[in-house]
């Protein structure tokens, strides 16, 4: 901003004008708007990436359980007796409206870390957490994790793998 004799005043001593200054508090206040409308919307992406690293973390847990069993302990029976299960009892995830256009047989594993206050139902909003066991071939099995988690009125989910081989 230019700087300009006032009217009245010695030589050489200069100030800004009335417009001026108002034009300088405009800005500053346009900026003070947008950095404290722009806060919620940062806070509300940390909370979603939080959660998220989170449900990451639970699935990553129970994948590195799963591998630490081996192959052939790569069942439901066996990771229900190593305490990686709720229970036996399969859940269609897709009847249960969480996950898949078709049949997605898994086991509930929501409150296995209970005690360790390291479950997807204490840690996450709504959470839950599933695993699934298959053959794909006599020397080849695959683990799923996958954990869901409520962000408002959307259902979120992560999904980790793993293959185990008999050798």
């Amino acid at each position: 901003m230019a700087l300009r004799q006032v009217a009245g005043r010695r030589k050489g001593t200069k100030a800004f004008s009335l417009l001026e200054a108002m034009i300088g508090c405009f800005i500053a206040l346009a900026c003070c708007l947008i950095v404290s409308g722009a806060m919620p919307i940062a806070n509300g992406s940390r909370s979603k990436a939080e959660k998220a690293n989170i449900a990451l973390a639970l699935a990553q847990k129970q994948i590195e359980k799963a591998k630490s069993l081996g192959f052939p302990n790569a069942t439901a029976a066996r990771a229900f007796d190593n305490g990686m299960l709720d229970s036996l009892t399969v859940v269609d995830l897709h009847s249960a409206m969480l996950f898949g256009t078709a049949s997605y047989p898994a086991y509930e594993s929501t409150w296995v870390d209970d005690p360790q206050v390291d479950s997807a139902g204490k840690l996450l909003p709504y959470g839950r957490s599933f695993l699934t066991f298959s053959e794909i071939n006599p020397n080849l099995r695959a683990v799923e994790v996958i954990v869901f988690w409520q962000e408002g009125s959307t259902t979120r989910f992560v999904k980790l793998g793993a293959l185990l081989a008999n050798l």
